[in-house]
């Protein structure tokens, strides 16, 4: 089934993106922390890291975009894989 062709689907979709850019924020400023942290220990392997992790969090409403969710369930549950931090 294309759920893109239901009437709702751009209402949930937005909403979705818009939790997701909101659970977005918080992890960039946990990782604000870790790049701070990363400057005084002048650690430029994990200053990268951060600044690379960032840039895909960033990115994500385009992984969404390319999704192609089968129901709402799926779109509702679904988590961009540049949430799965692990520094």
């Amino acid at each position: 089934m294309n759920i893109k062709s239901t009437p709702d689907y751009g209402a949930i979709y937005n909403k979705r993106l818009l939790d997701l850019k909101n659970q977005r924020k918080i992890l960039l400023e946990k990782l604000d922390i870790i790049f701070l942290i990363s400057l005084e220990k002048n650690d430029d392997n994990l200053k990268n890291k951060v600044i690379e992790i960032k840039n895909n969090i960033r990115d994500f409403p385009l992984e969404m975009e390319n999704q192609n969710f089968s129901s709402f369930d799926e779109l509702l549950s679904w988590i961009p894989s540049s949430f799965n931090i692990n520094i």
